[in-house]
């Protein structure tokens, strides 16, 4: 069985009820940075969609990076890793 480290550091089986809420979480964490981006950048430079895309490229990799000893908490840490 795979686990997930989801926003409070804890180990969440993957295909549970949990996993989902936790997904959710992150869904919402990629579309409101991915808005954030798309205020800041010229017209017609990227849809929504591909910076969503994008964000879920650095939230995989802050997700397989992050130290749970770090000071940061997760979400902080992959908030960064999604703007890039």
């Amino acid at each position: 069985m795979r686990l997930f480290v989801g926003p409070v550091s804890r180990p969440v089986a993957v295909g549970s009820t949990a996993r989902k809420i936790e997904v959710d979480h992150w869904h919402r964490i990629v579309c409101s940075e991915a808005h954030q981006v798309l205020r800041k950048l010229p017209a017609f430079a990227y849809e929504f969609d591909e910076l969503v895309g994008y964000g879920y490229v650095g939230l995989v990799e802050a997700l397989g990076r992050y130290d749970s000893s770090s000071a940061a908490s997760p979400e902080t840490y992959a908030r960064h890793r999604i703007r890039g």
